[in-house]
């Protein structure tokens, strides 16, 4: 099961560096060698890794596929979905 971390910087906009350093440093929490896998930045409609051949048919983006089917054990969602990533 993954462990699913919800984050919300509040009074200013954050970029995607910032928030993938924010990513990081929770995800640290939770393993010592966190590795980032896959993500998702929704203001610039744009993820890694850029595959299309994992849709398994339930909704899910293939990024995400493609990370839990390596044993993603961390997702850190940003500001309610505006950045998404997830660890090893």
């Amino acid at each position: 099961m993954k462990t699913v971390i919800e984050i919300r910087v509040l009074n200013r906009e954050i970029t995607f560096d910032d928030a993938k350093s924010l990513a990081e440093a929770v995800a640290r929490l939770y393993s010592d060698d966190a590795m980032i896998l896959a993500w998702y930045d929704k203001n610039n409609d744009r993820f890694f890794p850029q595959v299309t051949c994992c849709d398994c048919g339930d909704g899910r983006p293939t990024w995400e596929i493609y990370a839990d089917s390596r044993g993603a054990k961390v997702k850190v969602i940003v500001n309610d979905g505006r950045y998404v990533f997830l660890f090893l």
